[in-house]
């Protein structure tokens, strides 16, 4: 009921870099949406919506125990591909899944690289390997919201309310080579963060202008 009534209701405001979105979508190039756990839900919106306006295959990779069964129902309704794992205990087994996932079926699983547990906005090597491994381009995204509640959670959970104004800011795209050792990836880590951190506090100043 809440999450209807958000998608329903939610004031998008999307910036940045949108065309470099629309041509991945338009080639029919999988990529790999990142932003962090904290803005989970205020960028699923934005995918979905992305859904709803264009031939954009939205995937998202949800937990495969009974906790994970009502948002895997939830996205199933809504037309995304749903992949269960987890980078926690089943990681090596959610990392194949988003692997044939991306290559073979040609959807665009989103990534929280600071998930599950945190630390909060710190980015862990995960959407790089698996960019490295699909050539898939991870495309950085961040977002705020004018009016939310926040769980008291390691990640401080935002839950937009109804009718609240909510801004997108999406980044460049980040590709990794594949011929990068797994030292080598760390730089990208870094840049990965960085940008994250840039396009959050972008997306909270246009919230607060």
């Amino acid at each position: 009921m809440y999450l209807a009534g958000l998608r329903r209701t939610a004031k998008l405001e999307v910036h940045g870099q949108q065309s470099a979105v629309r041509d991945l979508i338009e080639r029919g190039q999988p990529f790999i949406p990142c932003y962090w756990h904290q803005q989970n839900l205020l960028c699923a919106i934005y995918l979905m919506d992305l859904k709803a306006k264009s031939n954009f295959n939205a995937g998202f990779l949800v937990s495969p125990s009974r906790d994970g069964e009502i948002p895997a129902r939830l996205f199933r309704r809504w037309g995304a591909q749903v992949i269960r794992g987890s980078s926690s205990h089943t990681g090596a087994q959610a990392l194949r899944a988003l692997h044939f996932a991306i290559t073979r079926d040609k959807v665009s699983p989103a990534n929280t690289p600071d998930g599950p547990r945190g630390p909060c906005f710190e980015s862990k090597p995960g959407p790089l390997m698996l960019a490295q491994m699909t050539q898939a381009p991870i495309v950085p995204i961040a977002a705020a919201a004018d009016s939310y509640w926040q769980l008291n959670s390691w990640d401080r959970l935002i839950l937009p309310k109804w009718g609240a104004r909510i801004a997108v800011v999406i980044g460049a795209p980040i590709r990794v080579e594949k011929k990068l050792r797994t030292t080598d990836l760390e730089p990208l880590r870094q840049a990965l963060q960085a940008q994250l951190i840039e396009l959050t506090d972008t997306a909270r100043n246009i919230i607060q202008h």
